[in-house]
């Protein structure tokens, strides 16, 4: 079956909901739509459009759901895909965002490569706000490390050995702490 033929994967009416299902069209899939191949030209575009909206027309067709659901998409494909075309040649740093191949203003990811704000600034990316549990166990760490080193100062002016074989286990289990916050951290995507 053609790709503008499959209509929507919600099987049901998409009239009215243009500019909610505008915004969720991927680039690629707007290629597909119209049966073409990514990267043709305006003019190409416009004529698939132009080609598909005489076959499908409401006027023409009238009473066919699938007939109806191929010329809702194929109209918003060519919007979306008019849209993509005239923010690139305007130049205001929109573009298609790798992760999830939507059209939207581009900002720098931490490893240089651009990303849509959603992408970015999602759940996917885990550090970015840092969660609170994470500064947490920092705490933890760091009153290990403040205990060992008191225990083994209060060891070396009473010169007691007890203290200090305390302030050196505590001090082991300050590292062991911290390596185990290291391994079970979240890592970012990149």
């Amino acid at each position: 079956m053609p790709a503008h033929a499959a209509g929507s994967a919600d099987g049901g009416s998409n009239v009215g909901q243009g500019s909610a299902r505008e915004r969720t069209m991927t680039i690629l899939k707007c290629y597909q739509v119209l049966g073409l191949a990514p990267g043709a030209t305006l003019r190409q575009i416009h004529r698939a459009y132009k080609k598909l909206v005489l076959q499908h027309h409401p006027d023409r067709n009238s009473g066919d759901p699938a007939s109806l659901k191929v010329f809702v998409e194929a109209t918003e494909a060519y919007a979306q895909l008019k849209r993509a075309y005239a923010l690139r040649e305007a130049g205001k740093g929109f573009g298609v965002c790798p992760k999830c191949e939507r059209l939207a203003p581009l900002l720098q990811g931490i490893g240089g490569r651009a990303y849509c704000s959603e992408c970015l600034l999602a759940r996917r990316r885990k550090f970015l706000p840092l969660p609170t549990y994470e500064q947490i166990r920092c705490v933890g760490v760091i009153s290990l490390e403040g205990a060992a080193l008191y225990l083994l100062v209060h060891s070396i002016v009473a010169r007691s050995v007890p203290h200090g074989l305390v302030a050196f286990a505590l001090g082991i289990l300050a590292f062991c702490v911290m390596a185990y916050d290291f391994w079970t951290a979240d890592v970012i995507e990149r």
